[in-house]
Protein backbone atom coordinates (compact mmCIF):
# COMPACT_ATOMS: atom_id res chain seq x y z
CA UNK A 1 0.00 0.00 0.00
CA UNK A 2 2.63 2.17 0.90
CA UNK A 3 4.82 1.48 -1.86
CA UNK A 4 1.23 2.62 -4.40
CA UNK A 5 1.20 5.48 -2.98
CA UNK A 6 4.45 6.82 -3.23
CA UNK A 7 4.33 5.89 -6.68
CA UNK A 8 1.17 7.80 -6.62
CA UNK A 9 3.10 10.97 -5.29
CA UNK A 10 6.04 10.73 -7.46
CA UNK A 11 3.77 10.84 -10.72
CA UNK A 12 1.93 13.55 -9.62
CA UNK A 13 5.36 15.62 -8.93
CA UNK A 14 6.50 14.92 -12.37
CA UNK A 15 3.11 16.43 -14.06
CA UNK A 16 3.40 19.54 -11.79
CA UNK A 17 6.95 19.79 -12.50
CA UNK A 18 6.11 19.26 -16.68
CA UNK A 19 3.43 21.76 -16.55
CA UNK A 20 5.11 24.49 -14.51
CA UNK A 21 8.09 23.70 -17.44
CA UNK A 22 5.70 23.90 -19.87
CA UNK A 23 4.26 27.95 -18.97
CA UNK A 24 7.68 29.06 -18.20
CA UNK A 25 8.85 28.17 -21.53
CA UNK A 26 6.15 29.79 -23.52
CA UNK A 27 6.54 33.01 -21.49
CA UNK A 28 10.40 32.94 -22.50
CA UNK A 29 8.76 32.22 -25.59
CA UNK A 30 6.76 35.29 -25.82
CA UNK A 31 9.03 37.77 -24.52
CA UNK A 32 11.77 36.55 -26.96
CA UNK A 33 9.00 37.04 -30.16
CA UNK A 34 8.26 40.73 -28.64
CA UNK A 35 11.41 41.52 -28.56
CA UNK A 36 11.84 39.95 -32.14
CA UNK A 37 9.14 42.39 -33.05
CA UNK A 38 10.23 45.27 -31.63
CA UNK A 39 13.80 45.19 -32.97
CA UNK A 40 11.77 43.97 -36.73
CA UNK A 41 9.59 47.05 -36.23
CA UNK A 42 12.94 49.22 -35.38
CA UNK A 43 14.04 48.31 -38.79
CA UNK A 44 11.36 48.52 -40.72
CA UNK A 45 11.26 52.42 -39.01
CA UNK A 46 14.52 52.82 -39.84
CA UNK A 47 14.40 51.43 -43.28
CA UNK A 48 11.59 53.92 -44.01
CA UNK A 49 13.40 56.70 -42.71
CA UNK A 50 17.10 56.06 -44.72
CA UNK A 51 16.23 55.06 -47.44
CA UNK A 52 19.44 55.00 -50.03
CA UNK A 53 19.49 55.29 -54.13
CA UNK A 54 21.17 55.88 -56.80
CA UNK A 55 20.96 59.49 -58.43
CA UNK A 56 21.66 58.12 -61.96
CA UNK A 57 19.44 55.63 -61.70
CA UNK A 58 16.91 55.91 -58.92
CA UNK A 59 14.82 52.44 -59.22
CA UNK A 60 18.46 51.06 -57.43
CA UNK A 61 17.73 51.30 -53.88
CA UNK A 62 20.02 49.82 -50.51
CA UNK A 63 21.42 50.48 -47.31
CA UNK A 64 23.82 52.39 -46.24
CA UNK A 65 27.36 52.23 -48.08
CA UNK A 66 25.87 49.89 -51.12
CA UNK A 67 27.06 50.79 -54.42
CA UNK A 68 24.89 51.20 -57.89
CA UNK A 69 25.52 47.56 -59.87
CA UNK A 70 24.73 49.71 -62.98
CA UNK A 71 26.67 52.62 -62.41
CA UNK A 72 29.00 52.10 -59.34
CA UNK A 73 28.46 55.28 -58.06
CA UNK A 74 27.61 55.57 -54.43
CA UNK A 75 24.16 55.20 -53.36
CA UNK A 76 22.65 58.35 -51.15
CA UNK A 77 19.66 59.24 -48.72
CA UNK A 78 16.27 59.83 -49.32
CA UNK A 79 14.50 61.92 -47.08
CA UNK A 80 11.40 60.46 -46.53
CA UNK A 81 8.59 62.79 -47.71
CA UNK A 82 7.24 62.58 -44.26
CA UNK A 83 9.81 64.13 -42.45
CA UNK A 84 9.69 67.19 -44.73
CA UNK A 85 7.92 69.98 -44.24
CA UNK A 86 6.68 71.66 -48.17
CA UNK A 87 6.33 75.45 -48.96
CA UNK A 88 3.72 77.09 -50.18
CA UNK A 89 3.97 75.88 -53.88
CA UNK A 90 6.35 72.77 -53.22
CA UNK A 91 5.42 69.34 -53.61
CA UNK A 92 7.49 66.26 -54.07
CA UNK A 93 7.17 63.55 -56.76
CA UNK A 94 8.76 60.18 -56.70
CA UNK A 95 12.33 60.32 -58.40
CA UNK A 96 11.63 56.61 -60.12
CA UNK A 97 8.57 58.21 -61.74
CA UNK A 98 10.16 61.60 -62.58
CA UNK A 99 12.61 59.76 -64.71
CA UNK A 100 9.85 57.06 -66.06
CA UNK A 101 8.42 60.34 -67.35
CA UNK A 102 11.23 62.06 -69.04
CA UNK A 103 11.06 65.06 -67.13
CA UNK A 104 14.00 67.62 -68.39
CA UNK A 105 15.32 70.47 -66.90
CA UNK A 106 17.30 73.83 -67.46
CA UNK A 107 19.54 76.33 -65.87
CA UNK A 108 17.81 80.00 -65.57
CA UNK A 109 20.95 82.14 -67.38
CA UNK A 110 21.08 85.38 -69.15
CA UNK A 111 20.94 85.23 -72.55
CA UNK A 112 21.38 87.33 -75.57
CA UNK A 113 18.32 87.58 -78.10
CA UNK A 114 15.84 90.09 -80.08
CA UNK A 115 13.05 89.67 -81.90
CA UNK A 116 10.82 91.30 -84.56
CA UNK A 117 7.53 92.37 -82.94
CA UNK A 118 4.68 93.16 -85.65
CA UNK A 119 1.93 95.53 -83.98
CA UNK A 120 -1.30 97.02 -85.72
CA UNK A 121 -1.14 101.08 -86.82
CA UNK A 122 -3.08 103.76 -87.56
CA UNK A 123 -1.95 106.76 -90.06
CA UNK A 124 -2.86 110.27 -88.41
CA UNK A 125 -1.64 113.31 -89.28
CA UNK A 126 1.07 114.99 -87.76
CA UNK A 127 0.02 118.28 -85.20
CA UNK A 128 3.14 119.91 -86.02
CA UNK A 129 2.07 120.37 -89.34
CA UNK A 130 -1.03 121.62 -89.03
CA UNK A 131 -1.81 125.20 -89.36
CA UNK A 132 -5.42 126.47 -88.38
CA UNK A 133 -6.72 129.46 -89.56
CA UNK A 134 -8.26 131.83 -87.18
CA UNK A 135 -8.42 136.00 -86.76
CA UNK A 136 -8.47 138.50 -84.32
CA UNK A 137 -11.20 140.73 -85.75
CA UNK A 138 -14.91 140.75 -86.54
CA UNK A 139 -15.72 140.52 -90.29
CA UNK A 140 -17.36 138.95 -93.37
CA UNK A 141 -15.98 135.98 -95.29
CA UNK A 142 -15.74 137.57 -99.53
CA UNK A 143 -14.11 135.63 -102.26
CA UNK A 144 -13.25 132.22 -100.51
CA UNK A 145 -10.90 131.06 -103.02
CA UNK A 146 -10.34 127.69 -101.21
CA UNK A 147 -13.95 125.83 -101.22
CA UNK A 148 -13.19 121.72 -100.79
CA UNK A 149 -11.80 120.03 -98.08
CA UNK A 150 -8.78 118.37 -99.85
CA UNK A 151 -7.57 121.21 -101.83
CA UNK A 152 -4.17 122.05 -102.17
CA UNK A 153 -2.91 125.01 -100.95
CA UNK A 154 0.52 126.23 -101.05
CA UNK A 155 2.17 129.15 -99.37
CA UNK A 156 1.27 132.45 -99.26
CA UNK A 157 -1.92 131.29 -101.67
CA UNK A 158 -5.05 133.69 -101.19
CA UNK A 159 -7.60 131.75 -99.29
CA UNK A 160 -10.45 134.49 -98.96
CA UNK A 161 -10.61 138.37 -98.53
CA UNK A 162 -11.98 139.76 -95.46
CA UNK A 163 -14.47 142.84 -94.89
CA UNK A 164 -13.67 144.31 -91.66
CA UNK A 165 -14.55 147.69 -90.50
CA UNK A 166 -11.72 146.95 -87.47
CA UNK A 167 -9.21 146.80 -90.57
CA UNK A 168 -10.39 149.84 -92.44
CA UNK A 169 -10.30 151.97 -89.44
CA UNK A 170 -6.49 150.91 -88.45
CA UNK A 171 -5.54 151.35 -92.50
CA UNK A 172 -7.32 154.73 -92.18
CA UNK A 173 -4.92 156.02 -88.90
CA UNK A 174 -2.23 154.52 -90.88
CA UNK A 175 -2.98 156.78 -94.01
CA UNK A 176 -3.52 159.68 -91.57
CA UNK A 177 0.11 159.47 -90.09
CA UNK A 178 1.55 158.97 -93.45
CA UNK A 179 -0.30 161.66 -95.01
CA UNK A 180 1.06 164.36 -92.10
CA UNK A 181 4.24 162.44 -91.85
CA UNK A 182 4.38 161.76 -88.31
CA UNK A 183 6.77 158.32 -88.29
CA UNK A 184 5.70 157.80 -84.62
CA UNK A 185 2.25 157.66 -85.49
CA UNK A 186 3.20 155.63 -88.42
CA UNK A 187 4.92 152.84 -86.67
CA UNK A 188 2.11 152.49 -84.30
CA UNK A 189 -0.28 151.92 -87.05
CA UNK A 190 1.59 149.41 -88.54
CA UNK A 191 1.97 147.74 -85.02
CA UNK A 192 -1.62 147.75 -84.58
CA UNK A 193 -2.11 146.55 -88.14
CA UNK A 194 0.42 143.48 -87.04
CA UNK A 195 -1.80 142.89 -84.16
CA UNK A 196 -5.18 142.61 -85.94
CA UNK A 197 -3.36 139.75 -88.07
CA UNK A 198 -2.94 141.15 -91.28
CA UNK A 199 -0.87 139.55 -93.40
CA UNK A 200 2.87 141.35 -93.73
CA UNK A 201 2.52 141.40 -97.34
CA UNK A 202 -0.80 143.53 -96.95
CA UNK A 203 0.83 145.90 -94.86
CA UNK A 204 3.60 146.48 -96.91
CA UNK A 205 0.99 147.32 -99.92
CA UNK A 206 -0.87 149.59 -97.83
CA UNK A 207 2.53 151.48 -97.08
CA UNK A 208 4.12 151.99 -100.19
CA UNK A 209 0.94 152.47 -102.22
CA UNK A 210 -0.67 154.86 -99.88
CA UNK A 211 -3.74 153.66 -101.40
CA UNK A 212 -7.13 152.19 -98.62
CA UNK A 213 -8.03 148.52 -99.61
CA UNK A 214 -12.09 148.11 -99.28
CA UNK A 215 -11.79 144.32 -98.36
CA UNK A 216 -8.32 142.59 -97.17
CA UNK A 217 -6.76 139.41 -98.58
CA UNK A 218 -5.56 136.57 -96.20
CA UNK A 219 -2.85 134.31 -97.29
CA UNK A 220 -1.43 130.90 -96.46
CA UNK A 221 1.11 130.44 -93.68
CA UNK A 222 1.95 126.63 -94.99
CA UNK A 223 1.41 124.53 -97.91
CA UNK A 224 -0.47 121.42 -97.90
CA UNK A 225 -4.15 120.72 -98.45
CA UNK A 226 -7.88 121.46 -96.94
CA UNK A 227 -8.19 119.46 -93.81
CA UNK A 228 -11.14 121.09 -91.96
CA UNK A 229 -12.84 124.23 -93.87
CA UNK A 230 -15.09 125.85 -91.39
CA UNK A 231 -17.14 128.95 -93.38
CA UNK A 232 -18.67 129.77 -96.68
CA UNK A 233 -18.78 133.14 -98.92
CA UNK A 234 -20.81 135.77 -96.89
CA UNK A 235 -20.48 133.90 -93.13
CA UNK A 236 -19.71 136.60 -90.72
CA UNK A 237 -16.78 135.51 -88.10
CA UNK A 238 -15.28 136.43 -84.52
CA UNK A 239 -12.10 136.70 -83.61
CA UNK A 240 -10.07 133.40 -82.70
CA UNK A 241 -12.94 130.90 -84.51
CA UNK A 242 -11.14 128.16 -86.41
CA UNK A 243 -11.84 129.12 -89.81
CA UNK A 244 -9.57 126.64 -91.98
CA UNK A 245 -7.19 124.18 -90.97
CA UNK A 246 -4.28 123.33 -93.79
CA UNK A 247 -2.32 120.18 -93.27
CA UNK A 248 1.09 119.28 -94.84
CA UNK A 249 0.83 115.51 -95.60
CA UNK A 250 4.73 115.43 -96.51
CA UNK A 251 4.91 113.86 -93.12
CA UNK A 252 2.71 111.74 -91.09
CA UNK A 253 2.84 109.73 -88.06
CA UNK A 254 1.53 106.15 -87.30
CA UNK A 255 0.64 105.62 -83.61
CA UNK A 256 1.43 101.08 -82.51
CA UNK A 257 -0.41 99.38 -80.09
CA UNK A 258 2.21 97.48 -78.87
CA UNK A 259 1.97 94.92 -76.29
CA UNK A 260 2.95 95.54 -72.80
CA UNK A 261 5.99 93.17 -72.78
CA UNK A 262 7.86 94.60 -76.18
CA UNK A 263 7.86 98.04 -74.35
CA UNK A 264 10.86 97.58 -73.20
CA UNK A 265 12.99 96.66 -76.21
CA UNK A 266 11.91 99.48 -78.03
CA UNK A 267 13.92 103.20 -77.57
CA UNK A 268 12.85 106.73 -79.56
CA UNK A 269 15.02 106.86 -82.70
CA UNK A 270 15.05 103.22 -83.39
CA UNK A 271 14.21 102.03 -87.35
CA UNK A 272 10.93 100.81 -88.14
CA UNK A 273 9.12 99.25 -91.27
CA UNK A 274 5.99 99.31 -91.71
CA UNK A 275 3.50 97.02 -94.50
CA UNK A 276 1.19 98.68 -96.34
CA UNK A 277 -1.13 95.67 -97.44
CA UNK A 278 -3.85 97.46 -99.80
CA UNK A 279 -0.92 98.56 -102.26
CA UNK A 280 1.64 95.60 -101.29
CA UNK A 281 4.37 98.31 -100.27
CA UNK A 282 6.60 98.74 -97.31
CA UNK A 283 8.17 102.14 -96.14
CA UNK A 284 10.79 102.82 -92.97
CA UNK A 285 10.53 104.80 -90.40
CA UNK A 286 11.97 106.05 -87.02
CA UNK A 287 10.13 105.66 -83.33
CA UNK A 288 9.60 109.75 -82.32
CA UNK A 289 7.85 109.15 -78.85
CA UNK A 290 6.68 106.07 -76.79
CA UNK A 291 3.17 107.18 -74.62
CA UNK A 292 4.02 106.88 -71.30
CA UNK A 293 0.54 105.35 -70.35
CA UNK A 294 -0.85 101.56 -70.63
CA UNK A 295 -4.28 100.79 -71.83
CA UNK A 296 -5.49 99.05 -68.95
CA UNK A 297 -7.95 96.76 -70.84
CA UNK A 298 -5.65 95.81 -74.25
CA UNK A 299 -2.22 96.19 -71.90
CA UNK A 300 -0.85 98.15 -74.61
CA UNK A 301 1.37 101.08 -75.23
CA UNK A 302 1.14 103.67 -77.95
CA UNK A 303 3.87 104.41 -79.72
CA UNK A 304 4.41 107.18 -82.29
CA UNK A 305 6.59 106.71 -85.24
CA UNK A 306 7.29 109.71 -87.83
CA UNK A 307 6.83 108.52 -91.34
CA UNK A 308 7.99 110.20 -94.80
CA UNK A 309 4.98 110.75 -97.51
CA UNK A 310 6.42 113.11 -100.14
CA UNK A 311 4.72 110.80 -102.14
CA UNK A 312 1.34 111.02 -100.89
CA UNK A 313 0.60 107.13 -100.61
CA UNK A 314 -0.16 107.18 -96.22
CA UNK A 315 -3.28 108.56 -96.22
CA UNK A 316 -4.56 109.62 -92.20
CA UNK A 317 -6.99 106.97 -90.75
CA UNK A 318 -6.03 104.10 -92.61
CA UNK A 319 -4.53 100.91 -91.21
CA UNK A 320 -0.67 99.49 -91.61
CA UNK A 321 1.34 96.81 -89.87
CA UNK A 322 4.16 97.60 -88.02
CA UNK A 323 7.09 95.98 -87.70
CA UNK A 324 9.71 96.56 -84.81
CA UNK A 325 12.98 95.21 -84.29
CA UNK A 326 14.13 94.94 -80.30
CA UNK A 327 17.25 95.74 -78.92
CA UNK A 328 19.45 92.72 -79.45
CA UNK A 329 20.51 92.96 -75.37
CA UNK A 330 21.34 90.32 -72.89
CA UNK A 331 18.23 89.39 -70.40
CA UNK A 332 17.40 86.82 -67.44
CA UNK A 333 15.59 84.35 -70.23
CA UNK A 334 14.43 80.82 -70.15
CA UNK A 335 12.78 78.30 -72.83
CA UNK A 336 9.45 79.52 -73.90
CA UNK A 337 8.06 75.72 -73.53
CA UNK A 338 8.77 76.36 -69.63
CA UNK A 339 6.18 78.76 -68.92
CA UNK A 340 2.94 77.50 -67.38
CA UNK A 341 0.19 80.39 -68.15
CA UNK A 342 -3.33 80.40 -66.29
CA UNK A 343 -5.32 83.51 -66.85
CA UNK A 344 -4.00 86.19 -65.22
CA UNK A 345 -0.57 84.51 -63.98
CA UNK A 346 2.63 82.68 -65.51
CA UNK A 347 4.27 79.79 -63.65
CA UNK A 348 7.18 77.89 -64.03
CA UNK A 349 8.18 74.58 -61.91
CA UNK A 350 11.34 74.72 -60.19
CA UNK A 351 13.25 71.90 -59.40
CA UNK A 352 15.02 72.00 -55.95
CA UNK A 353 16.18 67.94 -56.45
CA UNK A 354 15.27 65.21 -54.77
CA UNK A 355 12.06 65.28 -56.44
CA UNK A 356 11.19 68.44 -54.85
CA UNK A 357 9.30 70.99 -57.25
CA UNK A 358 8.33 74.09 -56.41
CA UNK A 359 5.75 76.30 -58.23
CA UNK A 360 6.69 80.12 -58.93
CA UNK A 361 5.28 82.71 -59.71
CA UNK A 362 6.87 84.81 -62.69
CA UNK A 363 6.80 88.00 -64.72
CA UNK A 364 7.82 88.13 -68.78
CA UNK A 365 9.04 90.53 -70.25
CA UNK A 366 10.55 90.36 -74.34
CA UNK A 367 10.52 87.03 -76.19
CA UNK A 368 11.22 85.15 -79.47
CA UNK A 369 10.35 81.94 -80.89
CA UNK A 370 12.51 80.30 -78.59
CA UNK A 371 12.93 82.38 -75.50
CA UNK A 372 11.12 84.81 -72.98
CA UNK A 373 12.71 87.51 -70.94
CA UNK A 374 12.28 86.66 -66.47
CA UNK A 375 11.97 90.31 -65.23
CA UNK A 376 10.91 88.38 -61.49
CA UNK A 377 10.55 85.36 -59.80
CA UNK A 378 13.90 83.50 -60.63
CA UNK A 379 17.66 83.86 -59.99
CA UNK A 380 20.48 83.27 -62.50
CA UNK A 381 21.25 79.58 -61.96
CA UNK A 382 17.93 78.63 -61.40
CA UNK A 383 16.68 75.12 -62.54
CA UNK A 384 13.61 74.51 -64.23
CA UNK A 385 11.52 72.16 -65.62
CA UNK A 386 11.29 72.81 -69.24
CA UNK A 387 9.71 69.18 -70.63
CA UNK A 388 7.01 66.95 -68.58
CA UNK A 389 5.46 69.67 -66.79
CA UNK A 390 1.87 67.94 -67.60
CA UNK A 391 2.85 64.75 -66.62
CA UNK A 392 3.81 66.20 -63.53
CA UNK A 393 0.61 67.86 -63.09
CA UNK A 394 -1.49 64.22 -63.19
CA UNK A 395 0.42 63.32 -60.45
CA UNK A 396 0.80 66.26 -58.39
CA UNK A 397 -2.09 68.26 -59.58
CA UNK A 398 -0.57 71.42 -60.22
CA UNK A 399 -4.10 73.32 -61.18
CA UNK A 400 -4.21 72.59 -57.16
CA UNK A 401 -1.05 73.89 -56.35
CA UNK A 402 -1.86 77.45 -58.79
CA UNK A 403 -5.14 77.68 -57.07
CA UNK A 404 -3.82 77.81 -53.81
CA UNK A 405 -0.94 80.20 -54.58
CA UNK A 406 -3.65 83.08 -56.42
CA UNK A 407 -5.60 82.49 -52.96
Amino acid sequence: MKKIAFIFISILCVMVFQVYAEEHHHDHESKDMDMNKNSQSLDVKMSEAEIYYCTMHPEIRGKKGGKCPKCGADLVLMKSSSSQTLEQGEFKVDPVLVQRIGVKTDTVKKLRFGNNVRAYGNIIASSRSQNIISLRVHGWIENLNKSAVGDTVKKKDRLFDLNSPELLSAQADLLTAKHIDDKRLITSSINRLRQLGLHEHTIDEINSTNKPLNIFPIYANQPGVIYKLNIRNGDYIKPSMPLITIQDLSEVWVEADVPERYLSGISVGSPIKIIISEIADEKQGIVDYIYPTINPETRTGKVRIIMDNKEGILRPDSYVDVIFSLKNNQYLGIPNQAILRSIEKNYVIKSKGNGNFKMVKVDLGVANNEFTQITSGLTEGDEIVISGQFLIDAEASLTNVMSSMER
